[in-house]
């Protein structure tokens, strides 16, 4: 599916600099949640990240096992394309390339 379709229920305005690999899938039946990954710079996300969710820090006490770090975002107000929240994690890769998995939801 186009990521675009997912961004808008974030309501967000676009991926870090940097991201490549973009991969985009939507789930639910009564509830409705996608999985946005990209691979991107480290440096490039951290940055996106205090922009887009000023505030918001990672920790490493994550309950996905294999995300190096990961945050909860609640959205108030929700966003106009949906989603209550946001999970974020990432994985740390070779160099200085992160797996981020961005996963906005609405229940």
């Amino acid at each position: 599916m186009p990521c675009e379709e997912a961004l808008d229920f974030a309501g967000l305005r676009g991926l870090p600099a940097g991201a490549s690999e973009a991969e985009c899938v939507v789930a639910g039946a009564l509830d409705t949640y996608y999985d946005i990954r990209i691979r991107v710079p480290r440096a490039d996300f951290d940055t996106w990240l205090a922009s887009a969710y000023p505030g918001t820090e990672l920790t490493a006490r994550c309950v996905d096992e294999e995300a190096d770090a990961c945050a909860g975002i609640t959205l108030d107000p929700p966003a106009e394309g949906g989603a209550v929240a946001i999970d974020v994690s990432v994985e740390d890769g070779e160099g200085d390339t992160a797996l981020v998995r961005l996963r906005p939801f609405n229940t």
